[in-house]
């Protein structure tokens, strides 16, 4: 009896349900006004860090015969006196570090408790007109006055050895790009140090220039010329496993009445800000991932009944006549068996 059992004709078919990729795009709010998720409003607590860093770097210009010439480089006046300050065009500033002696180009007015900017030029061609950033004292005032009244460079001055080929504009460009960009590596750097070790997502920071200083002008011949940027970061610290939960929040629930979330593809998500306003500590952005979702297979399709006598190739033909089904395999055992068996519970119909 029991090999006749084993010896019966038997069908076991496994239905696959069609699956569908599914996008989501989701807003989410970052504050740092937020104390804790919200995943109704799909608001996250997020903390805002802003750092700043500094990158100078000299570019001597080779290949070019050289003669002495001028130097060049600009100072900010400063007076810390209750009244303005007059300078008549040629006054002499001298180099506190090298006691060279520069000449203002124009008139000075340097308002009281101010500051104001302005180029200066050597007295002298030549190298030594390069002086390193620093203070300069305005030679004739009296000497009670040289402490708050006085001139101050951030970036070393050049043109004090001249080539005979102008400085174009795309020299400029190439150095202002490369100094940014160690700038901004640099801030880069420190925010991840001030993030505490949390990482951070690219594209929840931000960069810009908040002070750049080139010590020469497009057109001029100095041999080298120095530039200086400041670059200020910015980024907001969020837990990015909130930004993944809110974003999976929004994905499941993104399917119709005819479908049921099966798995989202982790390698998809992606964030990017839309706007961010770094004031008040608030941003928003987009959380985009990708799953599948598979279509409801209704009761019908699970009975056998309707398939039996019919081959392998046309159960499969008759099932992926519904638009829910994806694939279909089916197994007759023993060998010789060559359609679905009409015989109660004889065939069974699964769903993976």
């Amino acid at each position: 009896m029991l090999l006749a059992l084993v010896y019966l004709p038997r069908a076991e078919i496994i239905l696959h349900p069609a699956a569908r990729e599914h996008t989501a795009e989701q807003p989410i709010v970052l504050s740092r006004a937020a104390a804790a998720p919200d995943f109704v409003r799909y608001i996250l607590p997020a903390r805002l860090i802003t750092v700043s860093a500094t990158d100078e770097q000299t570019i001597v210009r080779e290949g070019a015969a050289s003669v002495d010439d001028f130097a060049k480089g600009e100072v900010n006046f400063v007076n810390s006196r209750d009244e303005e300050q007059q300078l008549l065009p040629k006054t002499h500033l001298k180099h506190e570090a090298t006691g060279t002696f520069f000449l203002t180009d124009f008139p000075v007015a340097i308002p009281a408790k101010g500051s104001v900017r302005m180029t200066v030029t050597a007295k002298e061609k030549g190298a030594g007109g390069n002086v390193s950033p620093g203070r300069f004292l305005i030679d004739k005032l009296p000497e009670e006055l040289k402490s708050d009244v006085y001139a101050e460079s951030v970036v070393a001055f050049t043109g004090g050895v001249a080539v005979e080929n102008a400085l174009a504009e795309e020299e400029i460009a190439r150095a202002k790009e490369a100094v940014f960009t160690a700038a901004q590596e640099k801030a880069r750097a420190e925010l991840s140090t001030q993030a505490g070790g949390v990482p951070l997502s690219p594209e929840l920071m931000t960069f810009h220039a908040s002070e750049e200083h080139v010590s020469a002008a497009a057109g001029s011949r100095t041999q080298s010329f120095t530039v200086r940027t400041t670059v200020e970061g910015q980024a907001f610290v969020v837990d990015e496993n909130d930004l993944l939960s809110l974003t999976l929040l929004a994905l499941r629930s993104g399917g119709s009445s005819e479908e049921e979330f099966v798995s989202y593809r982790p390698e998809s998500f992606r964030v990017k800000i839309a706007q961010a306003d770094f004031e008040r500590g608030e941003a928003r952005v987009i959380g985009t991932l990708s799953g599948l979702y598979a279509s409801k297979v209704g009761p019908t399709l699970l009975d056998p009944a309707p398939l039996a006598g019919l081959s392998p190739e046309e159960v499969k033909a008759h099932l992926k006549d519904n638009q829910a089904v994806g694939d279909v395999e089916v197994a007759l055992s023993p060998f010789w068996v060559r359609t679905v068996p009409g015989r109660a519970g004889a065939a069974a119909i699964t769903v993976k």
